[in-house]
């Protein structure tokens, strides 16, 4: 499961079992945007984030390599890595987004053979390309 607030939507986005739901005030409200889940979905090996230069927020799927641009209405595949470039799909890793470089940097056990760096830029620009967000 992931927990981002999304600025465009101006909301917390849970990312879990149930699929995408946004909090309004206490209350969680599923969703269902076309294309989601996206294909091969594993909840227990996702997480979101959102690039703020962009606007667009992106899920990461761990266990299946896929790359999903998340929209209220309708959700699109925007790139794919390998599972050797990226964390370990079993959540032993922990990993933050590097907005400046965009890229994701992990790490999975310790020392520096567990260290990762993982460039998603191409996956932004490609999410980029389909448009505004929906905000509502």
């Amino acid at each position: 499961m992931s927990l981002i607030f999304d600025p465009v939507l101006g909301k917390v986005v849970r990312f879990g079992g149930g699929g995408p739901s946004l909090l309004t005030g206490e209350t969680w409200t599923n969703l269902a945007p076309t294309g989601w889940p996206p294909s091969g979905w594993s909840a227990s090996h996702v997480q979101a984030l959102h690039d703020a230069r962009s606007g667009e927020t992106l899920v990461l799927d761990f266990e299946s390599g896929q790359i999903t641009r998340f929209d209220i209405k309708r959700c699109a595949l925007v790139g794919e890595f390998s599972a050797l470039t990226g964390p370990s799909p079993d959540g032993r890793g922990l990993w933050t987004y590097h907005a400046e470089r965009q890229e994701i940097v992990c790490q999975v056990g310790r020392g520096p053979f567990g260290r990762y760096r993982m460039a998603i830029g191409s996956a932004i620009a490609a999410a980029a390309k389909l448009g505004p967000r929906s905000s509502t």
